[in-house]
């Protein structure tokens, strides 16, 4: 899921993609549970998207821009690339697939227990 949710990410300078990390699977009650995280400040914006807002400067009287110093800007926001969603989606989709030889060796296990 982490490989599929990488390579979903857009990629600028890469720090997204490469904050992507595999949640330990661990068992819980009625199964177990796993998954993709990240610690990085802006890999949930990309994932979620942002809503256009303004932006003020803090602490400072202007904005460092690549235009020169501005006393504001407005950023238009964008959609959201859900990576990790999109990943959990065809892990999802496959699942029956990654598990059928598991369970079929599961049940013939249990069957021969049985007789």
């Amino acid at each position: 899921m982490t490989e599929a949710a990488k390579a979903d990410t857009p990629v600028r300078s890469g720090r997204t993609r490469d904050s992507l990390q595999q949640v330990p699977t661990e068992k819980i009650v009625g199964g177990y549970r796993s998954g993709v995280e990240s610690h990085y400040w802006r890999a949930r914006f990309v994932e979620h998207g942002v809503q256009a807002h303004d932006i003020r400067p803090k602490g400072k009287k202007a904005l460092d821009t690549p235009h020169g110093p501005r006393a504001g800007a407005r950023s238009p926001g964008h959609a959201g690339a859900h990576m990790v969603a999109r990943a959990a989606l065809e892990i999802e989709a496959a699942l029956p697939t990654i598990a059928e030889p598991h369970l079929t060796r599961w049940a013939a296990e249990i069957e021969r227990r049985g007789s």
